[in-house]
Parts: C-alpha cells; sequence; structure tokens
C-alpha cells in the first residue's frame, strides 16, 4: 500500500487527504470517535460497504496510508460531507470516462452560454429590440435593468439570512448592513420590503423581455445565416435567450452571492435606496389585494390548525450562537476513561472554535470530577487557520501549535453533592485568539481505583456539537457491569435547581479485537442545562 509521504500516481488525492486531517483536528476527533458517528449514520442494511468504507478510514487516519480501494475511500469522504458539512471534492474519484464527458459538457454549456450572449447583445447592437432601436441605449438600458435586478434579488437573499441575527458586534465594520437590519428585523417591515421588491422584479422582467426580443430577426447577428422558424420564435420573439442572461446575471449570480456573503452584500452603499424604494411601492398600495387575500386565508380552520410553533434545532441554537453571537464555541466535550488495576486515568478534552477575532482569554469549567486526583497535568495547544499556500502532504499541513499559558483557579466549584467542577482560564503565549484558530484543551487526572461503583458527569452548560464518553478497561477484570446512563434536564422556565429526567439508557461494555474492554457514548448536539450521569462497576482481583 502507497505511503502518503510517497510523490507518485496516487497523489491526485492531495486535498481530499489534507481535508481529512484538518477536519479530524479542528473538531478534536480521533479514530475511535470516527468509528462511532459511522455507525450511527450508516444505512445497517449495506453491511459490507460499511465494512469496507471503515477500512478505508483506519487505513488514512491510524496507518497514514491512501487506500487501495478507491470506491471505499470515496463513500468515506461522501459519509465526512454528510456528518460535517465537510465539502469534501468527490470528483477526483471519477474515471477518466467519466471525466471526460463532463469536461465535454462543461464545454458545450459554456459554448451554449456565449452563443446566447452573443445573440443578444448582437440583436441589441443591429437595432432589433422590440423596445428601444438605438445600440447604445438598448444596451446602457439592459445594464441598468440587470443592476436593479441584481440589488433586489440579493438584499431579499441577505435579509432572509440575517433577519433574526445578532449584528451588535458588527456595527462598525458594517454600518449600513448594521442600520438595514434594524429597519426590517420585524416580521411587517420584511413583509413590507418582500412586497414592494416583488413589484419592482416583475417591471424589471417585463421590460428586460421587452428590451431582448427581435420580432425582425431571423439569422445569427452579424451573418447571413437564416435560422428555422421555430427556433426564431421561441428564442429571439419570445426572447428566452434574453431571459436566460437577465436570470444568469440579474437573479441567480447576485442570490448565489448573497447566500454565500450575506452580511457583505447587505452591507452594499446602493442597499438603503433599494429599501427605501420597496417601502415606497408597497405604501402606493398596489400590493394591497395580495395582502387582503393572505388575510382572507388566514382565517381558514386548516392553517390555524397547522401553524404550530416549531422549536429551533440544537444544531440551529448551537449556529447562531456561537458563530453568529459569541463568535466562539465548544465544538466537543470528551471525557475518556482509561481503567487498570493500578488506578484510572481520565483525559478530558475540550476542543474550541473562534470565529471572530481578538479574544485574549477562554474560560473553560466544563470538567466535572468526583474524587481527589492523585495527578494532574495539561496537554494544550492552538491550531491556527490554514494557510492557503501550505504543502498540501498529509503530515505537512501548515497548523501553527502555540504553548498557552494556563491559570488554574485554585479551589474547584462544588457542582453536586459528590462532584466539583474545575475552572482553567486559558490565553495565547503569544497574541489572542484568531478567527478560523481551534483551541485544543486537555488535561489527564489520574485517580486512585475503585471496586464500588464509580460515577461520572458531563454538564452541558453552553452550545456543543457534540460529547463524548469513553470507558477502556485493561487487564482482565473479573467483573465488568453495564455502563448506565441517566440524562436530566435542568429546567430554565423555573428555578435552576428543579430538574427532570428525560432518559436512561444502557450500554454493554465489551471485549474488543485489541484485548480490552470498551464502552462509549456520543451524542451530537446536546441540550443546553443538559446532565448526564455515568456510573459504572469494575472489579479486578485483589
Amino acid at each position: 500500500m502507497p505511503e502518503m509521504k510517497q510523490k507518485d500516481d496516487n497523489y491526485p488525492y492531495n486535498e481530499q487527504i489534507r481535508k481529512i486531517h484538518s477536519l479530524l483536528s479542528r473538531n478534536g476527533l480521533d479514530w475511535e470517535d470516527i468509528k462511532t458517528l459511522f455507525s450511527i449514520y450508516w444505512d445497517k442494511n449495506n453491511k459490507e460497504k460499511f465494512v469496507d468504507t471503515l477500512e478505508a478510514g483506519r487505513h488514512l487516519i491510524v496507518e497514514k496510508k491512501i487506500p487501495e480501494n478507491k470506491i471505499a475511500f470515496k463513500n468515506f469522504c461522501l459519509c465526512l460531507n454528510e456528518i460535517f458539512d465537510a465539502n469534501i471534492d468527490i470528483s477526483v474519484f471519477s474515471n477518466n470516462g467519466i471525466r471526460i464527458i463532463k469536461l465535454i459538457w462543461d464545454i458545450i454549456l459554456a459554448m451554449i452560454s456565449l452563443f446566447v450572449v452573443f445573440n443578444v447583445i448582437g440583436g441589441l447592437v443591429l437595432g432589433h429590440s422590440s423596445f428601444v432601436k438605438d445600440p447604445n441605449m438598448a444596451i446602457l438600458i439592459l445594464i441598468l435593468l440587470i443592476l436593479i435586478l441584481a440589488f433586489f434579488e440579493g438584499l431579499q437573499i441577505s435579509i432572509t439570512t440575517l433577519r433574526l441575527k445578532n449584528l451588535d458586534s458588527k456595527s462598525s465594520k458594517f454600518s449600513i448592513a448594521f442600520n438595514l437590519h434594524k429597519k426590517i428585523k420585524k416580521d411587517n417591515e420584511s413583509k413590507k420590503f418582500l412586497a414592494g421588491r416583488q413589484l419592482v422584479v416583475i417591471v424589471v422582467v417585463f421590460f428586460t423581455a421587452q428590451l431582448t426580443s427581435f420580432p425582425n430577426l431571423n439569422t445569427i447577428p452579424f451573418t447571413n445565416l437564416v435560422l428555422p422558424g421555430l427556433f426564431v420564435s421561441l428564442f429571439f420573439k419570445l426572447g428566452i435567450f434574453g431571459a436566460l442572461l437577465v436570470l444568469w446575471t440579474g437573479q441567480l449570480f447576485p442570490q448565489f452571492l448573497a447566500n454565500k456573503y450575506p452580511l457583505w452584500f447587505m452591507n452594499l452603499y446602493l442597499n438603503n435606496l433599494t429599501l427605501n424604494i420597496s417601502f415606497w411601492i408597497e405604501r402606493i398600495g398596489l400590493t394591497k389585494p395580495a395582502d387582503w387575500l393572505a388575510k382572507l386565508m388566514y382565517r381558514l380552520p386548516i392553517l390555524n390548525k397547522h401553524d404550530e410553533d416549531l422549536p429551533i434545532s440544537n444544531e440551529e441554537k448551537y449556529r447562531q450562537e456561537v458563530e453568529d453571537v459569541k463568535g466562539y464555541g465548544l465544538v466537543s466535550h470528551k471525557k475518556i476513561l482509561e481503567i487498570k488495576s493500578t488506578g484510572i486515568e481520565l483525559i478530558y478534552q475540550g476542543t474550541y472554535s473562534f470565529y471572530q477575532n481578538d479574544f485574549s482569554l477562554l474560560q473553560d469549567d466544563n470538567l466535572i470530577i468526583q474524587d481527589a486526583a492523585k495527578t494532574w497535568r495539561n496537554e494544550d495547544k492552538i491550531i491556527r487557520r490554514e494557510n492557503e499556500n501550505a504543502n498540501m502532504e498529509f503530515l505537512s499541513l501548515s497548523e501553527q501549535e502555540q504553548v498557552i499559558h494556563i491559570e488554574e483557579e485554585t479551589d474547584p466549584i462544588p457542582f453536586s453533592d459528590k462532584c466539583k467542577k474545575f475552572v482553567t482560564k486559558l490565553r495565547p503565549k503569544i497574541g489572542d485568539f484568531e478567527k478560523g484558530d481551534v483551541l485544543l484543551h486537555r488535561q489527564k487526572i489520574s485517580f486512585n481505583l475503585s471496586n464500588d461503583e464509580v460515577m461520572d458527569q458531563i454538564f452541558v452548560s453552553r452550545p456543543t456539537k457534540f460529547i463524548v464518553f469513553r470507558i477502556r478497561i485493561y487487564d482482565d477484570p473479573y467483573s465488568v457491569d453495564k455502563l448506565k446512563i441517566r440524562v436530566t434536564r435542568k429546567d430554565e422556565s423555573v428555578s435552576q435547581q428543579e430538574s427532570r429526567t428525560s432518559k436512561n439508557i444502557s450500554i454493554e461494555i465489551k471485549k474488543n479485537e485489541q484485548g480490552y474492554w470498551f464502552g462509549e457514548f456520543i451524542e451530537f448536539y446536546p441540550q443546553v442545562n443538559s446532565l448526564y450521569e455515568f456510573k459504572w462497576r469494575v472489579q479486578y482481583n485483589s
């Protein structure tokens, strides 16, 4: 099997390997996490495919080798894309025949696009427009109409995306967007914009259709090549060529741009005018009939019956608070217990991701332990944002690690009758945390072994992407009980002391192929204010 460091024919996969490695490190994941996640998401009906895909992942992550089974390699990338929205390119896995077909089709589409633009511009230059005969005026009006349409289409996407977001932290850098956002945060104001905007779009599209229809043109512009009558009727007289040009440039292009960069698009200077025009048109009252019809529909019992408030998913809550409000967040909260006849070692890891600049300090308060620790050591690092010009090889990623300064709180905070919470303040040794940084806060704590039932806890105090609790048991114990999990939910509506049990889970701890006992629990986007209580019992011969 080819080693990853070799420069051979397998290196079309450089980019995929780099992204997989970066995905793991930036989410605080290891191979055991990936195995569990895949077992959760995978279709259980295709076990053989699942085994092959996991084997490909093992070669990549554990053995640092490129899988020989390229289909399994592709499936591994597809699964990562589905679970993490990773956007790993899989086109490299297509065979040469498929690539050639795709390339030919792209060339055909490019030629069609050029042909459309050539015919529209040619028809305008030759004075065949049914709206304006002067070529210069016709082209100027077309550009103006496309620009007007682009602002209204893009602003609609920006408003839809940002309406429920908090832009206070962006008020100085994106002042136009911030002021516009204040105007359209309420449902009534956004409805006014949508109504006025839609009328503008209809009018602009109507004029554009008239401008780009050529009823007297029956040849390809600047040639004597006569076109079939049906072709002329569809594409010149009805203006389908013009409609395609306007769709590409005035509608889809600004919509795609605003969907990717909504804040930047909303901050464009002319958007103030765009919004005000929409409001003015709505005030005229030309959209009132639609409002009357909607109000009639609101009264229908069938709509009231189904108009229930849908709760925001934990995933969306995480994205909103972490990415849009706070600017940083907890990606993973992991606890790994390694139990031996000589004692217990707890490995705690909190992985934080930063979405904004200028954070000088982070306070981690997730570590909860029950017993007094024998030893304690910290292993922390910062993974800097990837450099676009980095070496693409798997083991040569441009991830700059920094030693960070740690300030431990001297006294742990009582959390429950048996457990205490430890708070750690973390700072970069040089500078601040930057946008795109990932902080891996890792602590190893050792305890004395107990033959009694042992308990540990994870409390979700902030939006978290996933939690992991894993047990590894060595040295052949004579008795291993099931891992029992009780999840209780702190009630936000009343006293924080009140809680309710939401579920009880029991997980088998089994002996694996490596010869040690293994059990784990993993959950994506756990509910905030949930307490996970883990209990187990391991007994060794004295």
